[in-house]
C-alpha cells in the first residue's frame, strides 16, 4: 500500500545493493494530527456463535500509513460484525494510539477517535489479559499471536486473514516502524517469516488477502501454496485507502454461507470497484488490479511439469549467448509495466513473458505453453480499472522477480539459510521455498552476471 497526493506518488522508496527496501515518510493528507491521549476502556461485546466467517485483520499502522490505518478501522465499523460474520482486529500505529490493540467490531461501536482523543479498545475482552504493550508487527510471533487469539475468540467455519500496511513483493510486508533491525532499518515480515508465522498459528485459514502493495507475486503464492485456499492480491501498487472494508463486510453477510473462492472473489470486486469512479487518475496511478489466485495450483506453477523450475533450467545455458540473451530481456522489456520505480521493483508479469518467450525463442515454445497453462490454472480471476489504453489489461495477474539490470540483482533473493544470509549480512532476507525449490534464483544471478560482464568497467 503506498500514500498518494493529487499530482501522482509520495511514497519514495530506495534501496541499498542487499535489497533493502527503505520507506521515507510523506504526507498523504495535509499533516498528521498531534499524537492523541489514550484511554484504555474495554467495550463489552461477544462474538457471534457458531459464525461462518471470522475476518481477521493484522493492521499494522506503525508507519506513515497511521491514519489511513484508522481510517480502514472507522470504514469497517460502518457494518460491524453480525449475520454470521466476525471481524476483529489487531492494529499498531505510530504515535496516533500508544501501543497495540485489540478491537472487535460489533454493532455501533467507535473504538478511536482523534478529535475526543479517545481508544475503547476490547484488550480485555479478547484476551481476558491487560493490553498487550507495544508489538513489533514485523515479527512473525506478532501474526501468529494475532491468528491464535483471533481464532480463540471468534471461531468459525471460514477465516479469512488480511494482512494491511506497505508491501514489497519478495522483500516483505508489515513495515513497524518502531522496531527497528540491529543495521537501523524498520523491521518487516519477509515472505519466508510471514508464511511460518501462519503455519505456526495452525488455524485453518481460506482466504488470505494482501491489502498491501505489490504482493500478487509467485513468491508469496508458493510460499502459501499449504496454508489457505485463495490468496487475494495485487500485482501492482495500492492506493493509500486500500480495500473498500465496509463493501466488503457488507457482502460478505449478506451471504455469509459463500465459499473460499466467492470470498476472495468478493475482496477482489468490492476493492477494485470502489476506485471505478476515479477514472484514469485512480489514487495517483493509471490502474488498480487485484487477482484471485488458486493456492492448491502454486506448486505445480513452481516445479510441475513445464513449471518456473523447468524453465529456469532451460534458460540457464541460454545466458552465456549474447543473442539469447537479447531474446530473453526483449522477452521481459514487452511485458506490461506494474509499478513506477524502474529496476528497484523488478517485478515481471509472468504470463505476458512467457508468451513473448515462447514467441521470440521458438524452441522453448513447448515449455512456455505448459508455463503458460500453470499461470492460467493458478490465476482464477482478475479485475481492474484502468483506462482503454492501459497496459496493466493485458496483465495476468500474478508476477515474478526478474531484473535484466546488473545493479538490480539482490543476491539475498537466494540465500536458503540463515547462516548463508548472516555470513552475507543480508538478515532478514532467507529461505523463500521457490529459492529452495527451483533454480529461478541461480538464473537471475547468471543472467545478470553474464549482463554485468559486458557493463563498461565490468
Amino acid at each position: 500500500m503506498v500514500l498518494t497526493t493529487a499530482i501522482g506518488l509520495a511514497l519514495i522508496v530506495s534501496m541499498s545493493a542487499l535489497g533493502v527496501l527503505t520507506l521515507a515518510d510523506s504526507d498523504r493528507s495535509g499533516g498528521l494530527t498531534q499524537p492523541a491521549p489514550v484511554l484504555r476502556e474495554a467495550v463489552e461485546d461477544s462474538p457471534i456463535p457458531d459464525a461462518d466467517w471470522t475476518v481477521i485483520v493484522y493492521l499494522d499502522g506503525d508507519n506513515n500509513l497511521q491514519l489511513s490505518a484508522i481510517g480502514d478501522l472507522v470504514e469497517m465499523e460502518k457494518i460491524g460484525s453480525k449475520a454470521g460474520v466476525n471481524v476483529i482486529v489487531l492494529m499498531d500505529t505510530l504515535d496516533q494510539v500508544e501501543g497495540t490493540h485489540w478491537y472487535y467490531i460489533g454493532q455501533d461501536t467507535e473504538h478511536v477517535n482523534l478529535t475526543e482523543g479517545s481508544n475503547h479498545c476490547d484488550c480485555e475482552t479478547i484476551t481476558g489479559q491487560d493490553c498487550p504493550g507495544e508489538l513489533n508487527m514485523g515479527d512473525g510471533a506478532s501474526l501468529t499471536y494475532c491468528i491464535e487469539t483471533a481464532v480463540a475468540f471468534a471461531p468459525a467455519k471460514n477465516y479469512m486473514l488480511v494482512l494491511w500496511d506497505h508491501g514489497g513483493g519478495w522483500y516483505g510486508v508489515c513495515w513497524d516502524d518502531s522496531s527497528e533491525l540491529p543495521d537501523g532499518r524498520s523491521d518487516r515480515l519477509t515472505v519466508d517469516e510471514t508464511g511460518n508465522a501462519i503455519a505456526a498459528a495452525g488455524a485453518d485459514l481460506q482466504v488470505i488477502a494482501f491489502d498491501a502493495c505489490f504482493s500478487g507475486c509467485v513468491e508469496y503464492a508458493y510460499e502459501l501454496k499449504d496454508l489457505a485456499d485463495y490468496m487475494a492480491a495485487s500485482i501492482t501498487t495500492v492506493p493509500g485507502a486500500g480495500f473498500a472494508y465496509d463493501n466488503l463486510i457488507a457482502g460478505l453477510t449478506e451471504n455469509s454461507a459463500m465459499g473460499a473462492y466467492d470470498a476472495a472473489k468478493l475482496v477482489t470486486d468490492t476493492y477494485v470497484q470502489s476506485y471505478a469512479c476515479s477514472g484514469s487518475g485512480i489514487g495517483g496511478f493509471p490502474y488498480v488490479e487485484m487477482s484471485v489466485i488458486d493456492l492448491s495450483k502454486a506448486g505445480d506453477l513452481v516445479t510441475g511439469d513445464g513449471g518456473i523450475d523447468d524453465l529456469a533450467e532451460a534458460l540457464l545455458p541460454l545466458t552465456e549467448d549474447a543473442t539469447y540473451r537479447g531474446m530473453i530481456e526483449s522477452s521481459e522489456a514487452m511485458t506490461p509495466q506494474i509499478q513506477f520505480s524502474g529496476e528497484q521493483f523488478p517485478f515481471m508479469d509472468l504470463g505476458m513473458f512467457a508468451v513473448k518467450l515462447g514467441q521470440n525463442i521458438p524452441e522453448l515454445s513447448e515449455l512456455t505453453e505448459k508455463l503458460l497453462a500453470h499461470v492460467q490454472e493458478t490465476v482464477v480471476y482478475i479485475d481492474f480499472v484502468a483506462t482503454a489504453t492501459d497496459a496493466c489489461i493485458r496483465t495476468y495477474g500474478i508476477s515474478l522477480y526478474f531484473t535484466c539490470s546488473w545493479n538490480y540483482l539482490y543476491e539475498d533473493y537466494g540465500y536458503e539459510t540463515y547462516e548463508e544470509a548472516e555470513a552475507a549480512g543480508a538478515l532478514p532476507y532467507y529461505g523463500m521455498d521457490i529459492a529452495i525449490d527451483s533454480v529461478w534464483d541461480e538464473f537471475l544471478e547468471a543472467f545478470a552476471m553474464a549482463q554485468a560482464e559486458v557493463q563498461p568497467g565490468g
